[in-house]
């Protein structure tokens, strides 16, 4: 009992992860509240958690402010891409079938790639953060990275959805600390993930996807 309530015991690094957590959540939502900074607030707190995963100092308020300047315009830039293919993905799930033929064709073509678009989403601003090189390049090399590891982009995306499923089904009173957390677990998700998956990307085995490290 003693060595589980000591300075370094477990309970002491579940309660100080919890913290650093919760602080970058609410820095992010800080850093959001003009809304038209999310995506470069979005780049700082993937920079964050890997910063805590590799148990590194986290970021001051100040530093992540100076950050999201730096980000501002090729995360906004990025962010219109992924919202323009985004609406051009989900126009062409939902919208009105031609049917005949190409009803039954359309499906095998659209389902597969708004499954890759959705993997090349969630890690495109995980690249920009790691990478520094542009809107295109990050999308570029998400894609790279997802072609070279489907299994990573898969298990981030079901990652985020089982962020969201438990938060929806938790009771009405832990709301507010679960989703000041859970930007910080999705992000830890993609960051871990993504930075995998470019490890691999940039192996001997895989040379004709291999990452210019210059862009």
């Amino acid at each position: 009992m003693t060595h589980l309530l000591a300075v370094d015991g477990p309970l002491y690094r579940v309660l100080a992860g919890w913290t650093a957590f919760l602080r970058a959540g609410a820095v992010w939502l800080l850093l959001c509240l003009p809304v038209v900074t999310a995506p470069a607030a979005t780049v700082v707190l993937l920079r964050t958690m890997h910063t805590i995963a590799a148990g590194a100092p986290t970021p001051t308020l100040r530093e992540s402010w100076r950050a999201t300047r730096r980000a501002f315009g090729p995360a906004l830039r990025l962010a219109a891409l992924l919202a323009a293919g985004t609406f051009v993905t989900v126009t062409a799930l939902l919208g009105p079938s031609p049917g005949g033929a190409w009803g039954a064709v359309l499906p095998l073509v659209i389902v597969p790639a708004a499954a890759m678009w959705a993997m090349v989403s969630t890690w495109a601003l995980a690249v920009l953060e790691q990478r520094h090189d542009g809107a295109w390049n990050a999308m570029r090399y998400a894609y790279l990275r997802v072609v070279r590891r489907p299994e990573l982009a898969l298990a981030a995306v079901l990652a985020c959805a089982a962020v969201v499923a438990v938060g929806l089904a938790l009771p009405a009173a832990v709301w507010f600390p679960y989703w000041l957390t859970a930007p910080a677990l999705c992000a830890l998700a993609v960051t871990v993930t993504c930075r995998r998956a470019g490890v691999s990307v940039r192996a001997p085995s895989a040379p004709t996807i291999e990452e210019d490290p210059h862009g």
